[in-house]
């Protein structure tokens, strides 16, 4: 057998970032630009909710809702609602936020683990920022069932549900995908549900909160498409599955 027939049989190992056809990076880059600046919009449409909730009207609006299901309250719902938002505390996730991709790296899934980790992380970051600039009060004290802890637009709880349910999507496989985003709807929908049977939110603070996790997904999904960080998280991902 001639030298060129064993150089020939022998299969040149790809680099991860030649993987992929050179000339989807093109694509790629102008997916990820408009994801970026659709984050940022969303942002800001975010902050302008907010300081449209805080009128008059939308406020009254608001309490009038908070009074009509505080009239469905019953014991029963009243320790659900506490169990869900307790399992959604935003401040637990911001933390498991760091414990998590931990968990990840250490069992070789390094692309889950940076997604994990800006998913939770940057929903945190959004929602306060957004708490701070908007400044909105809580609804009348007397609604309480609990006692809150800071601003009342974007709803936390809200926020960190619906990042959970991002992060599920993440870690499931692509047979679960579907099964996942069904059980992520689920949970926000009863995590949003609870902020505002217990007293502490307005209806619209939590859709502020679950629009605080879509802004920083749809942001960080972008840059997740724009070089290097796509080439990088190519490499994660390619180390992940050896």
């Amino acid at each position: 057998m001639s030298a060129g027939r064993v150089y020939s049989a022998v299969p040149r190992v790809q680099q991860p970032e030649e993987q992929s056809d050179p000339g989807t990076y093109g694509q790629s880059t102008r997916v990820g630009a408009r994801r970026v600046l659709g984050g940022l919009g969303l942002g800001v449409v975010l902050l302008v909710l907010g300081l449209a909730i805080k009128s008059g009207p939308l406020t009254a609006v608001g309490t009038g809702a908070d009074s009509a299901v505080a009239g469905l309250r019953n014991g029963l719902f009243t320790l659900g609602a506490k169990a869900v938002t307790l399992i959604a505390t935003p401040e637990m996730w911001a933390v498991l936020g760091l414990v998590i991709p931990v968990v990840l790296v250490v069992l070789r899934r390094r692309g889950q683990a940076l997604r994990v980790f800006g998913v939770l992380i940057g929903t945190t970051a959004v929602t306060y920022v957004a708490k701070m600039v908007v400044q909105e009060h809580r609804p009348p004290k007397h609604l309480w069932l609990e006692t809150p802890s800071s601003e009342s637009f974007p709803s936390g709880h809200t926020a960190a549900a619906c990042a959970v349910a991002v992060m599920l999507i993440i870690l499931a496989g692509p047979a679960r995908k579907r099964a996942m985003t069904i059980v992520g709807g689920i949970f926000v929908a009863l995590v949003a549900s609870s902020r505002v049977y217990l007293g502490v939110h307005y209806p619209m603070d939590t859709l502020g909160g679950a629009l605080s996790c879509v802004c920083a997904t749809v942001f960080l999904s972008g840059l997740a498409h724009l070089p290097p960080l796509r080439r990088w998280l190519l490499v994660l991902d390619n180390h992940s599955r050896r």
